[in-house]
């Protein structure tokens, strides 16, 4: 099969562009590590933790899952909420989009070079 999703895409001679992964295998590599940290941990989420992650756009819910197994590896695997550490990480990562969003002004257009010299 000629798929381009799977290779990269060269786009200048020294300048290789990786695929973004779609927000399928995202959201699958975030249920996978959600489970391994439950096993690590030997705690379980809850279904409002669960529902909380559903909730999160893909890149949100990449950084939240980061940032939960920051956490769980800063404690030694010693969590005993996991539940309450995914939700209190969802809601620090809604906060900081919804000031980054309010605070954002359109970008003002990059000028083009100047012309080159005669």
């Amino acid at each position: 099969p000629n798929s381009t999703r799977s290779r990269p895409r060269v786009t200048f001679p020294n300048d290789v562009v990786r695929p973004v992964a779609d927000a399928e295998s995202i959201r699958v590599e975030a249920e996978r590590l959600l489970r391994v940290l439950e096993r690590r941990t030997g705690s379980a989420i809850d279904a409002q933790a669960q529902q909380t992650l559903e909730q999160l756009d893909v890149e949100s819910l990449r950084e939240a899952m980061k940032r939960v197994e920051e956490l769980v590896q800063e404690q030694g695997a010693r969590c005993s909420n996991l539940s309450s550490v995914v939700q209190s990480v969802c809601r620090k990562v809604r906060r900081r989009i919804a000031r980054g969003a309010v605070g954002d002004a359109p970008a003002a257009p990059i000028p083009p070079p100047p012309p080159p010299p005669p």
